[in-house]
């Protein structure tokens, strides 16, 4: 996923009802790793 997918996929996430949004931040929190250690 690029930086920018990635940018609209928090963007989806904080335009999300809190239920849903935590369940995405979990799914998301992988990839955040994946991509810290490249930056």
């Amino acid at each position: 996923m690029t930086i920018l997918g990635l940018r609209n996929h928090i963007h989806g996430i904080i335009f999300t009802p809190r239920q849903e949004q935590n369940t995405l931040l979990y799914m998301l929190v992988p990839v955040v790793i994946q991509l810290l250690p490249v930056q």
